[in-house]
């Protein structure tokens, strides 16, 4: 993913997906957006990478598109010049799959950090 002055790449976090559906479902809402030119969401780290014209999309419209699939955002303040507020960031969501299969429990470790990175 190669950036220009318009063009910018983000590496996000993305709490909440409990499969690779879950994933290609980020993904394919991310490359609708108008602005978004390469999106690439990866279950196994939990991670969505995109690039995007700054003069198209913001920030703040990528990450209430993620919300609003159910997600939750946690941006790494390294990659950013954003500052995120609480209403991009939640903990607590409840949606919907239209998956064929059952997902296990699935709990953090004890020594997981489930406090956003921007939040420390």
């Amino acid at each position: 993913m190669t950036q220009t002055p318009s063009l910018k790449t983000q590496t996000w976090q993305v709490g909440g997906m409990d499969c690779g559906s879950c994933a290609k479902t980020i993904e394919a809402s991310l490359q609708q957006l108008r602005g978004i030119t390469e999106a690439k969401v990866t279950f196994a780290t939990g991670k969505v990478q995109f690039s995007y014209e700054t003069e198209s999309v913001s920030e703040k419209n990528i990450c209430d598109r993620i919300k609003s699939l159910g997600y939750t955002v946690e941006q790494t303040p390294q990659v950013s010049s954003h500052h995120h507020t609480d209403s991009c960031a939640h903990h607590n969501h409840d949606h919907d799959h239209d998956h064929d299969h059952d997902h296990a429990d699935i709990t953090p470790s004890p020594t997981q950090n489930t406090v956003p990175n921007w939040k420390l």
